[in-house]
């Protein structure tokens, strides 16, 4: 080729130290082209890729932050199922703890028996049904009675006692004005949330009535005072006889025909002392000498 040997020629003619700046020459002509034809667009694609890979990253994480977890909501999904399942039951166990519409005239009639063996005078019973503002139906029954304070309380505890879902709304009390001595009358309203469940109506599932466990220890009615409430229990105790020792505790008193000691109770009232001639009682509310009466 012409070319090249010409090149040859020319290059022959160089001396060694012309020959090797020739030599870096080409090879840095070499490189420039390299660098220029290959390298260089290869880096430019490189930073491109990368460019586009961080956007790609970008907009999943965009897209991930707009849209939840699939697998994450689907668990979600299943714990809320689960949790509502939970709800119907114990909404299903309520329903059917809850006393039903058929068995009102029950709930009337453990209403009166929870009087029995106390001194209730019932003088009027009403009730009526509503639906209250969360939409139950509730059954309001308004009782009104005369009795004594104590038993009024005791009444009270039986009542609570026929079932959870019974509710006293309000209790009125005032003093009777045909005995002042320990009569009151009293208003009571309770309320109970009915249940339209389609069961079997059954029995009413009653609870506490006719318990002769403790009772409440009621010092007093508050409408009484202290000295008559204190008068009208002395008059019920009557002290016939004593046999009176030094040792307190076998001195014996005879009261109301029992022979009693230190300590014990007799209608409510605790005797504290016994002397000779009398016996030192508690009413509850203060202490009294009962003196021995003889025959």
């Amino acid at each position: 080729m012409p070319l090249i040997d010409m090149l040859r020629s020319w290059y022959k003619r160089l001396n060694p130290k012309e020959r090797g700046l020739w030599i870096v020459f080409a090879a840095a002509l070499c490189a420039s082209f390299y660098f220029n034809s290959f390298l260089k667009p290869t880096f430019s694609r490189i930073t491109q890729l990368k460019k586009q890979e961080q956007e790609t990253k970008n907009k999943m994480q965009l897209l991930a932050s707009q849209f939840p977890d699939l697998v994450k909501a689907k668990q979600g999904i299943e714990d809320m199922k689960k949790s509502s399942n939970i709800i119907d039951l114990a909404i299903d166990d309520t329903q059917t703890r809850l006393i039903r519409v058929s068995q009102g005239p029950q709930l009337l009639t453990a209403l009166m028996e929870s009087g029995q063996g106390l001194t209730i005078d019932f003088q009027s019973v009403k009730q009526k049904t509503e639906t209250d503002k969360d939409g139950f139906l509730r059954l309001f029954v308004d009782l009104k009675f005369g009795s004594s304070f104590e038993d009024m309380i005791h009444y009270i505890e039986r009542i609570e006692e026929i079932s959870a879902f019974v509710k006293i709304e309000g209790v009125d009390v005032t003093p009777s004005k045909t005995d002042v001595r320990n009569v009151v009358n009293a208003s009571l309203t309770l309320s109970t949330i009915l249940s339209d469940a389609l069961s079997p109506p059954g029995e009413l599932s009653l609870t506490g009535l006719h318990d002769s466990g403790t009772k409440l220890s009621v010092k007093h009615n508050p409408f009484l005072p202290r000295f008559a409430l204190g008068q009208a229990k002395k008059k019920t105790l009557k002290l016939t006889g004593i046999t009176y020792s030094r040792l307190a505790k076998t001195s014996t008193a005879i009261i109301n025909g029992t022979v009693i000691r230190v300590g014990g109770e007799i209608e409510g009232q605790k005797v504290e002392k016994i002397l000779s001639d009398s016996a030192v009682i508690n009413d509850g509310t203060e202490s009294y000498t009962l003196k021995l009466e003889r025959e």
